[in-house]
């Protein structure tokens, strides 16, 4: 016998929720017990919240969909009246110190080396080159000051991108060399 979708999706959920610790599998019964177990469980918020945390970090290391997710924002903040304590006089966002946090969670995503050339930035192996926080989307084409919109570039190629629209690079740190 075949199960209606809804009871397939439920199934899938009560699953899903199982690998959470959210329920014990079979005590979603129906729509209405779910709504009311969501709306009174602690633990589903809770499981919510961890899979938010763990769909952040996936994206997060995912540069060219950051590069994209950043470019449709920046076509809202270009018609967006973000007010004259946030913008420019030309209309875009003003830059902002980025915070330390910030610079520590983007060092670690680009593992301290260029996104561009793939130079190292760590101090340890090199102590001339200084990394730039680099907005993925520049400030100058409506860019956001947020963590999803920055890079570690070198100075060199940070100079050469300038406000440019340059694709962020796809490459990842290779564990062995060749």
């Amino acid at each position: 016998m075949r199960m209606s979708s809804g009871r397939m999706a439920m199934s899938a959920l009560q699953r899903f929720l199982a690998v959470y610790d959210v329920c014990p599998p079979g005590s979603l019964e129906d729509a209405d017990t779910f709504s009311a177990f969501t709306a009174e469980s602690d633990r589903f918020h809770d499981a919510i919240d961890e899979i938010t945390d763990e769909v952040f970090h996936i994206l997060f290391n995912d540069v060219g969909f950051l590069q994209s997710f950043n470019k449709l924002c920046a076509d809202y903040i270009e018609y967006a009246a973000c007010g004259e304590a946030l913008t420019t006089r030309a209309g875009r966002l003003k830059r902002t110190a980025i915070p330390v946090w910030a610079r520590l969670a983007i060092f670690h995503r680009d593992k301290g080396e260029c996104r561009t050339c793939k130079k190292s930035l760590a101090a340890i192996i090199n102590q001339l080159d200084t990394e730039r926080y680099d907005h993925i989307v520049a400030l100058a084409r409506f860019g956001a000051n947020d963590v999803t919109n920055l890079q570690l570039l070198c100075e060199p190629c940070n100079l050469v991108k300038s406000a440019g629209d340059v694709p962020v690079s796809r490459l990842y740190q290779k564990a062995i060399p060749r």
